[in-house]
């Protein structure tokens, strides 16, 4: 077989060129150490973007963390620095690099962190109630009832009395010191004279009488 339209009076068999085909392969082991990266480090999230000569920010929608050493930033194969670009948190995030992308050059970026998981199980049970408490000290004791009340005055003698089993006087003091009242429905006797002292009052109910001899 020979090489059509050449100028060459010896033709080199049709197809692709050394380089190109060890370009081909130079690619293909690149894009497997990237796969081999992300699995080891449970990343995986790729994008790819073709570079415009002008670009120099682009969409890495799905990244959640703006460390940029979280992050194997490649272009045309050549593994950038993480200082020459910079993660920006937004909707989405963005990766914005120091200079743009060269005109047709490849630039691939893939997320080194795993994914998220999920949500552990919520607050733990509540544990049991503790044991109670010792009584605390008893207080100090109230203060006593109310003030004892004054001495009502004494009441009549039993009977009579004399000398030798006679039962004939009937005595009683001259002087009437504290109030008093003669109970309702009955009579009193007093021998006089008596006196009452002054501030002190001798109550007779209705009905009732007293009587002074």
């Amino acid at each position: 077989m020979s090489c059509g339209n050449s100028r060459s009076s010896k033709c080199n068999p049709c197809g692709p060129s050394e380089a190109a085909m060890n370009a081909i392969a130079d690619r293909a082991a690149y894009y497997a150490r990237i796969a081999i990266v992300a699995s080891e480090t449970g990343g995986g999230i790729r994008w790819g973007y073709i570079g415009d000569g002008t670009e120099v920010t682009f969409n890495i929608d799905g990244a959640a963390t703006t460390n940029s050493a979280s992050f194997l930033v490649t272009i045309d194969g050549v593994v950038q620095d993480p200082l020459d670009y910079t993660i920006t948190q937004g909707y989405p995030y963005t990766i914005t690099m120091n200079a743009p992308v060269p005109s047709g050059d490849e630039i691939v970026i893939v997320s080194l962190n795993g994914k998220t998981g999920a949500t552990g199980p919520g607050a733990g049970a509540t544990g049991p109630i503790g044991p109670t408490g010792a009584t605390g000290i008893q207080g100090p004791v109230g203060p006593g009832g109310g003030a004892t009340g004054s001495t009502g005055a004494t009441g009549p003698a039993g009977g009579a009395t004399g000398a030798g089993g006679d039962a004939i006087f009937w005595e009683n003091d001259q002087n009437v010191t504290t109030n008093y009242t003669i109970s309702t429905n009955k009579n009193a006797m007093t021998a006089g004279p008596v006196t009452i002292d002054s501030g002190v009052t001798v109550t007779v109910p209705s009905g009732s009488t007293w009587t002074v001899v």
